[in-house]
């Protein structure tokens, strides 16, 4: 039969043990009241996808894939980009307008280029660029350095769209292509304003081009007009 004594310090142990489980929960819920709450996830993206036509000023690396001398895919282009220096086609020290515009909206900081191998049709659902440094409203403006016409452009992005509803399914292309951010250089905006293709904002329309800009003139390097359909 156990002494008084025995019972004592048996109960003793057990109290203190009572009493530092309490003080481990009393201090593991203090911590976590103090503690940062888990981030919240991110917020959706304002446009589903942002889709650039232009020159170089917009170009991210399409010059590359074809056979021009305008290219920049050797330093110092590129020396600033994040993640180490290297070029990427773009004619800058860094990223173009619509990188950080694509940033901006909540879509990845680089927007790819339509030729580029590294990139696929699941990486241009969310942004793709189309534009060909050199190239311009005039035909002869892209013969010069053979590079991307502007009506090939708008060729590039038709193709585009087919890809995206294979990839996607119909209806949701369609909402990509109606609800995307299109950006544009200038010369291209007013000209296809005046036809009233597109409602203009500053450097941005909201609506998907149907067909180029008509040329102004041919040149023997470059064909003069779209294909008629």
């Amino acid at each position: 039969m156990a002494s008084p004594r025995g019972h004592r310090h048996r109960r003793a142990n057990v109290l203190q043990r009572a009493a530092a489980a309490a003080a481990l929960l009393l201090a593991l819920s203090c911590c976590c009241s103090s503690a940062d709450p888990w981030p919240p996830p991110p917020p959706p993206p304002k446009v589903p996808a942002v889709i650039v036509f232009g020159d170089s000023t917009v170009d991210t690396g399409n010059n590359n894939a074809i056979g021009t001398v305008l290219k920049s895919n050797f330093a110092p282009y590129g020396r600033d980009m994040a993640g180490g220096a290297r070029p990427t086609g773009r004619f800058c020290n860094g990223r173009l307008p619509p990188d950080f515009v694509s940033e901006a909206l909540g879509l990845p900081p680089l927007v790819p280029a339509y030729l580029d191998p590294a990139y696929g049709i699941q990486d241009f659902a969310r942004g793709v660029c189309f534009a060909s440094a050199g190239t311009g409203l005039d035909n002869k403006t892209a013969g010069v350095l053979s590079v991307i016409p502007l009506w090939k452009e708008v060729e590039h992005f038709r193709e585009y769209k087919r890809r995206l509803r294979r990839h996607v399914g119909r209806g949701r292309a369609r909402g990509i292509v109606s609800d995307a951010l299109y950006v544009g250089w200038r010369t291209w905006r007013r000209a296809a304003a005046r036809r009233g293709r597109w409602r203009c904002l500053t450097c941005a329309t909201t609506r998907a081009p149907t067909r180029a800009p008509t040329p102004t003139s041919t040149s023997s390097g470059t064909p003069s007009t779209p294909p008629r359909r």
